[in-house]
């Protein structure tokens, strides 16, 4: 039996009589050490479903026991333990979509059992559970990062990645604006300061965020008006900003500001949609100025990854000391007090929150 946090019916629960399956031969267990919290955990809180769900998708652990076919990891490695699983047989996985594959995040056979019921995993991850069984593709070897650090990696810190180089495809001559200075906003400006962006800037409704928004590579930080409407985010930040923007990475998910980038884009821009706002699901854009300027609207899960390339580089850099992960955690909270961080997530109050499990110790 392990202890986890599950949510039925929208309500969240800390169980300590969860069952976890043995792994298969494509498998590995891994003891939980640290989980990374961010705004996708509170998805299943919005939309309660009868049907429970284990919750946390980003997580630092040591691995317990090895399937038969897996050969890049061992028993007793550190590792950080993603999202991306993909089939490797279906036609996105062959075109290098492999955030797009159908089965990355579905459970062929449950990962746990309640109380005799089947438990479905979030994001086929369930990080803040204390023992797990995951994909071998989900788990990458990290050497020299702390465990709190390494839980970034699987989401936020991926998807401000990918947003950034394969969704914006940010290139040295280009100005690119970051919308929302979360957690996946603070990644989105360090990758974008990592590749050589000729400007960076920040947009937040929050002006703490920008102090964060300096240390994590701004040039520039614009407060924006939570009332604005599209024309208004246009012409607001054009006015302060007084260049052409090339790239928008988009992390709030609001329509005004979706519309509002497209206005705010210079001629051969690119817009990222990285926000997800399941409350306001439909957005309008001006599709005359869209081909006037011929910009390109790209999206796609944990920045459309590649789990063979991107998480190996980002665990690359962060050992270097080229990506800055320990510094984005502003709060950790104990397994147990998992209602406090989750309120203090949905407050906004936290940049990331980090929580300890009970296996701890076990990071060498």
């Amino acid at each position: 039996m392990v202890s986890g946090v599950i949510c039925r019916d929208g309500e969240v629960s800390l169980v300590d009589d969860l069952e976890v399956r043995a792994p298969g031969p494509h498998e590995v267990s891994v003891q939980v050490v640290a989980s990374g919290l961010c705004a996708s955990d509170l998805l299943p809180m919005e939309a309660p479903d009868p049907a429970p769900m284990a919750l946390g998708h980003e997580a630092s652990g040591v691995v317990t026991r090895v399937g038969e076919l897996v050969r890049h990891v061992s028993v007793g490695d550190n590792v950080a333990v993603t999202c991306q699983r993909p089939c490797m047989n279906c036609k996105e996985c062959s075109s290098n979509l492999y955030s797009a594959c159908a089965t990355t995040m579905y459970d062929p056979e449950p990962l746990f059992r309640w109380r005799g019921e089947p438990v479905r995993s979030l994001a086929r991850v369930s990080s803040l559970a204390s023992q797990i069984t995951v994909d071998g593709f989900q788990v990458h070897p990290v050497v020299g990062l702390q465990p709190h650090a390494a839980a970034l990696i699987g989401c936020a810190v991926s998807t401000g990645y990918g947003s950034v180089k394969n969704i914006g495809q940010v290139t040295t001559s280009d100005a690119v604006v970051v919308v929302g200075v979360g957690g996946i906003g603070v990644n989105s400006l360090q990758t974008a300061r990592l590749l050589g962006a000729r400007r960076v800037i920040a947009v937040d409704t929050n002006p703490d965020k920008e102090k964060v928004s300096e240390t994590f590579g701004a040039d520039q930080f614009v407060l924006a008006d939570a009332t604005w409407t599209a024309d208004e985010f246009a012409r607001g930040l054009g006015d302060v900003i007084g260049d052409t923007v090339d790239v928008v990475i988009e992390c709030t998910g609001q329509p005004a500001v979706v519309a509002g980038s497209v206005e705010l884009l210079g001629t051969g821009g690119r817009l990222a949609l990285v926000g997800i706002s399941p409350r306001n699901p439909s957005i309008q854009m001006q599709v005359p100025a869209m081909m006037s300027k011929h910009l390109s609207v790209r999206s796609g899960y944990n920045g459309a990854c590649d789990p063979f390339v991107d998480f190996p580089a980002i665990v690359r850099f962060a050992e270097q000391g080229r990506f800055d992960l320990a510094g984005q955690v502003s709060h950790v909270f104990a397994l147990t007090e998992i209602d406090d961080a989750l309120d203090a997530l949905r407050s906004g109050r936290v940049l990331r929150a980090v929580i300890d499990m009970p296996g701890a110790s076990a990071w060498d």
